[in-house]
């Protein structure tokens, strides 16, 4: 029996590339059982178009033995550079060369054909679940990249950068490499060590949420402009 649990992942779409029709009716099975909506392909040109163009899924089961001018590994290397989706590979062959080409791509891993069908769920659940937390990373990474603002991130004990964003780095003159041998007093020329300790001290102690000051930024040029400054901890 399929718990609700089971269904979390309704209408999540699978695209299950796959040449054994006998294999596509299990599997097609198998995940409709768990909620999925499944389309099948029987060669690598249509599991394209089916991955790109028309049923566009939420990731791709991939068996590599394609028939065909593409195995699966190349028909996933096409699917790639058009779409950002997950792929997991079905394989009977997991010899050394077979697993050093799946490395070579952006891929979610790989099945051995053989194994327990319901192996296969929580696989396809695992690779949905990494994708989402990726595209999320990566939509505040870009956020934070473009902000018009200057974003800065430093290690609260060293005091040495961690992350410096492109406004920030456009404004000071500095490359991202040099920056993250550097620390905010090096830039910011009103502060000594000490009275920067002593500032961020009630962030550290957990006895402020923030610290707002204003101040001067020393561009690599030797120029200065003035900054609004607000400072926030966060544990990691």
């Amino acid at each position: 029996m399929v718990s609700t649990e089971d269904l979390q992942y309704a209408k999540k779409k699978v695209l299950l590339v796959e040449d054994s029709r006998f294999e596509q009716l299990i599997l097609s099975d198998l995940l409709k059982g768990y909620g999925f909506e499944v389309e099948t392909a029987s060669d690598g040109d249509e599991a394209i178009k089916k991955a790109c163009e028309i049923f566009l899924p939420d990731l791709v089961l991939m068996d590599i033995e394609l028939k065909g001018n593409l195995d699966g590994i190349d028909t996933a290397k096409m699917i790639l550079k058009r779409r950002d989706v997950p792929i997991i590979f079905l394989t009977a062959n997991a010899s050394s060369e077979v697993i050093k080409r799946i490395k070579s791509i952006k891929a979610y891993g790989y099945i051995l054909k053989g194994t327990d069908k319901k192996a296969v769920i929580p696989s396809i659940e695992m690779a949905i679940k990494l994708h989402e937390a990726y595209s999320l990373a990566n939509m505040f990474m870009y956020i934070y990249e473009n902000s018009t603002s200057e974003l800065y991130v430093f290690d609260p004990e060293t005091l040495k950068f961690i992350k410096v964003n492109k406004s920030a780095r456009m404004n000071l003159g500095y490359t991202e490499d040099e920056l993250l041998n550097m620390t905010p007093i090096e830039i910011k020329p009103e502060f000594t060590k000490e009275s920067f300790v002593r500032l961020i001290s009630p962030l550290l102690e957990g006895k402020m949420p923030e610290v707002s000051f204003e101040t001067i930024h020393r561009r690599k040029d030797g120029t200065t402009y003035p900054v609004k400054i607000k400072l926030q901890l966060f544990d990691l």
